[in-house]
């Protein structure tokens, strides 16, 4: 009789064992993938990929996912706790891509392209790191020593959209995440820091219809103009990285750009008489 009690409450313990769920990718209150791209002889430029709201599609739960930066749009993201799977569509895309597996064992294989099925990966190596279960794959997306790999409560190394840009033979890497303001990864070996871009990423910041910026692009070291629907007090200009370049308390509404600035993609954060905060995206050519 003890002997069957035993191996009854071992049954359970397995099971239970088994049925615990991996961390979820996304924060109780935000979450935020910063993407680095490089496009062959059109240089490198990051994304913001931000969780939003949920939404179902076909009777599947998603997070919508709000792509701020370069390419701009919208995906959908969901996940399976229990077995650690990512599924990612863009909005053009009619099916859904499985881009993360945390259940795959050693020597299984992956499809890495639900755009090109003969494209797998074979699992390679399974470790725990802080907690947080990781599997790397030996396909090769970044250089020779850069493959594909899965982390617990992170996603997939290459971002969200890989399995895309394989297609469209665009090199992607997640830069850094962001969980509730908290900075929980981060590849800088590149030598850049990582920042948070609160006011892309946050939806707290008002966005007015009536505030506007043209030119943009605007030239280096050219003028730009503001139209807003109170008297400008201050603007900031923040990188892709979310690094403050200029603050500015201003008068006027014509304002020139220092040519300093390199080309490539800005966030301008202004604030109006009013108490209006709002950001908008400047490019500078």
């Amino acid at each position: 009789m003890k002997k069957l009690i035993l191996i009854s409450l071992l049954s359970i313990l397995t099971l239970t064992s088994f049925s615990q769920p991996y961390k979820s990718v996304f924060g109780k209150k935000s979450t935020v993938w910063l993407q680095l791209y490089v496009i062959i002889d059109a240089g490198n430029f990051v994304d913001s990929f931000t969780a939003g709201s949920d939404t179902i599609i076909k009777s599947k739960s998603y997070k919508k996912i709000l792509i701020t930066g370069h390419r701009g749009g919208l995906g959908f993201l969901r996940e399976d706790t229990l077995t650690g799977r990512l599924w990612y569509k863009s909005i053009k895309d009619t099916s859904e891509k499985l881009i993360m597996d945390l259940s795959l064992k050693l020597n299984d294989s992956f499809l890495i392209s639900g755009y090109h099925p003969s494209t797998k990966g074979v699992v390679k190596s399974i470790y725990s790191k802080n907690g947080m279960k990781n599997i790397i794959l030996n396909y090769t997306v970044w250089s020779s020593s850069y493959t594909l790999h899965f982390i617990e409560g992170i996603g997939p190394t290459s971002g969200l959209d890989y399995q895309q840009n394989i297609y469209d033979n665009t090199l992607s890497k997640l830069r850094c995440k962001f969980m509730d303001s908290i900075h929980v990864y981060a590849d800088t070996a590149d030598g850049k820091p990582c920042y948070f871009i609160e006011t892309s990423v946050q939806e707290k910041l008002k966005t007015h219809q009536s505030i506007s910026i043209y030119p943009n692009p605007v030239i280096r070291g050219g003028d730009f103009r503001i139209k807003n629907s109170g008297v400008l007090l201050s603007i900031k200009l923040l990188d892709i990285f979310g690094k403050e370049i200029i603050f500015k308390n201003v008068k006027d509404d014509v304002l020139e750009l220092p040519e300093f600035i390199p080309s490539g993609i800005y966030f301008l954060k202004m604030e109006n008489s009013k108490g209006e905060t709002s950001t908008l995206k400047l490019f500078v050519k």
